[in-house]
């Protein structure tokens, strides 16, 4: 038996026998009576405890088609009121004009009227005076008036939100499973009219932050469930919004123009703006988790069986000998007690050895002229120790990246037409972005780890736009140059006497693969090579390891270089590097000299241990040694 679905519920082969059977039991119950039946052995109810009857019955009109139950034949033809609804009546309000101050027609009354007489009110004012006219809301809907001195002012209409909204869910940031379970605890303004004869300014502001408080409390008291979120659309045409915002409602997106059930990708209706407002501070947590159901004892076990799994997939930590579970514990250094150096740790004027440094004369003295004061001596520079210039630091601000606009005369003949414009000024090359526009770009990007988009919005502010494929652009360029340099350093790293190494994986978003490629991992090696007190630090990404990228450094060695020694954290044995045709392998060879070295090491290492560790452990390790160094040699 195949399994339906309805209204994101789905209909088993069981239910469906029950359905079949309740008919079977109950021959002279109608489909009205059927639906309220079902609904209540299926416990098929609103949140304020309303049957869902409606629903229900469109279920069962569902299986009736699709052969899975027989209904019994219709006994009434129950009228469509929505379909034959007319519009509201017009009606002649209360049109006195109403203008001044906010506070002079405060205190103001906000009624819910669905559902009272002055309904019908409300209709026919949002008729008559709203550019969209009134329509029938489906689904949960409140209406008010607001009421000044006894005078209707304003309406507001409020119902469910719109099921699919992509600009708001990708606000919100909720998984498809989250927004079916928890969209009804959204509300939508739909409509929003001060009528014409009232000029107050403040009022609309004033209107939307009462709705949020009191929204949610008739909600609740109505449906039976709260209210989180609120939103709405402004056509932009039309209106700017300026009351959403100015009652903290937040933009958040636009439309696409297509409205709801649109049969084409095609815009068929005006592009609005998204504004919307959380009715509370942690509203993305409190709608994904609101009313979730507990797992039941087998989902449970499920969940657990599948977390271990995924647990015993994931690779192990990687586990670092540390010193102290090796070498015997010793008493901590003696701290030396250092003076105070003198300016209390700032730093002084030569410190600053980036800095441009300006030297200020002095405006009516020089060398040699009569001293003002005594008015007998003469005045000389200050020589010797401690008696240089006074100095004075001053640190300005100044943006990462600076814009000149150089505007060029153009003058034109009045007789022939010709134009002459002016020269660019000296040093200004044709190039939008100089050479240092890169380097900038790169020292901030891949020296201080700052994105290309922060320096975009940080630009912007500053008004100088630099999008950030912009800055991908200018720094993809300059690589070539300093490829050069790289180059340099790996062919005199390739010559150093020890070489460390070691890789660690690497997240890259996108890399380009050859088609034989089957591996799947990105890592970063790390390569230092050391010689004579020079160091060089080589970093490499992509699919290769370490081991691999040592190989590639080693392939520019001089031939006539002595084999380097090999460092990593997994291979403590010194190795011997050979180069046969370009290509470098490991060798087995050791030299006689590197094996007296280690044993020279590992009998230090003995004799630190021998005082905490057991004999055997000893001999086993001796014994370990002796063993792998036979092997090697």
């Amino acid at each position: 038996m195949a399994t339906h679905r309805y209204r994101s519920r789905d209909i088993t082969g069981e239910e469906i026998l029950f359905i079949r059977q309740l008919i079977q039991d109950h021959p002279e119950l109608s489909r009205w009576k059927l639906s309220r039946e079902l609904c209540e052995a299926w416990q098929w109810k609103q949140a304020n405890g309303a049957l869902r009857d409606m629903v229900c019955r469109g279920l069962l009109l569902m299986l009736h088609r699709a052969g899975e139950i027989e209904l019994p034949p219709v006994k009434r033809v129950v009228r469509n009121r929505i379909a034959e609804r007319q519009k509201p009546e017009p009606v002649v309000p209360d049109n006195r004009p109403v203008h001044g101050p906010l506070h002079s027609i405060t205190p103001l009354e906000l009624v819910q009227v669905r559902r009272t007489p002055e309904e019908a009110l409300f209709n026919s004012l949002v008729e008559q005076y709203h550019y969209l006219g009134y329509e029938q809301p489906i689904g949960e809907h409140l209406k008010y008036l607001v009421k000044a001195h006894g005078q209707v002012i304003a309406c507001l209409a409020w119902q469910s939100a719109p099921r699919h909204l992509k600009v708001r869910d990708h606000y919100i940031e909720w998984s498809n499973e989250a927004r079916q379970r928890n969209v009804h605890l959204l509300a939508y303004n739909t409509r929003f009219l001060i009528l014409p004869w009232v000029q107050v300014e403040h009022l609309a502001s004033h209107l939307l932050g009462r709705m949020a408080k009191l929204v949610p409390q008739d909600w609740q008291q109505i449906y039976a469930h709260p209210i989180h979120w609120l939103e709405t659309f402004v056509d932009t045409s039309r209106f700017r919004g300026t009351c959403y915002r100015a009652a903290n409602w937040q933009v958040i997106g636009t439309t696409q123009g297509r409205g709801h059930r649109a049969p084409t990708l095609e815009q068929t209706r005006p592009v609005k703006q998204m504004l919307g407002l959380p009715l509370h501070r942690k509203f993305r947590q409190i709608i994904d988790h609101a009313r979730e159901v507990p797992l039941s004892e087998s989902e449970s076990e499920k969940l657990k069986e599948a977390l271990h799994a995924l647990a015993g997939m994931l690779p192990a930590p990687r586990s670092t000998e540390k010193t102290s579970a090796v070498l015997p514990p010793t008493d901590p250094p003696q701290q030396q007690s250092k003076e105070k150096p003198a300016g209390h740790g700032r730093n002084g004027a030569s410190s600053y050895t980036g800095a441009n440094k300006v030297a200020v004369p002095h405006p009516t003295l020089h060398t040699g002229d009569h001293c003002p004061g005594c008015e007998k001596g003469k005045v000389y520079p200050l020589l010797g120790p401690n008696k240089e210039r006074r100095t004075l630091v001053r640190i300005v601000g100044q943006v990462p990246l600076a814009a000149t606009v150089y505007e060029l005369d153009r003058l034109r003949c009045n007789l022939c037409g010709e134009v002459f414009t002016a020269p660019e000024p000296e040093g200004v090359g044709p190039e939008k972005y100089d050479e240092t526009t890169a380097a900038m770009i790169a020292l901030l990007k891949y020296g201080s780890g700052m994105p290309f988009y922060r320096l975009e919005k940080l630009e912007q502010v500053l008004g100088i736009p630099l999008p950030a494929s912009t800055q991908w652009e200018i720094v993809e360029a300059e690589a070539e140059v300093s490829k050069v340099a790289l180059d340099e350093l790996i062919r005199q790293a390739a010559q150093g006497e020890v070489l460390h190494n070691d890789d660690t994986a690497m997240r890259v978003l996108r890399m380009a693969r050859e088609p034989s490629d089957d591996r799947t991992g990105v890592f970063t090696s790390g390569i230092v090579s050391t010689k004579q007190g020079q160091c060089i630090a080589l970093y490499f990404t992509g699919r290769q390891h370490a081991g691999e990228n040592l190989r590639d450094v080693l392939a520019h060695r001089t031939e006539a270089l002595a084999a380097p020694v090999q460092m990593s954290e997994r291979f403590y044995w010194p190795t011997v590097w050979r180069m046969e045709e370009g290509s470098s392998s490991k060798s087995r060879r050791t030299s006689r000299k590197r094996v007296a070295m280690f044993s020279k090491r590992w009998a230090a290492y003995i004799n630190m241990m021998r005082k905490r560790a057991p004999p055997n452990f000893l001999r086993r390790t001796a014994c370990g040694f002796i063993s792998s160094t036979a092997s090697r040699l």
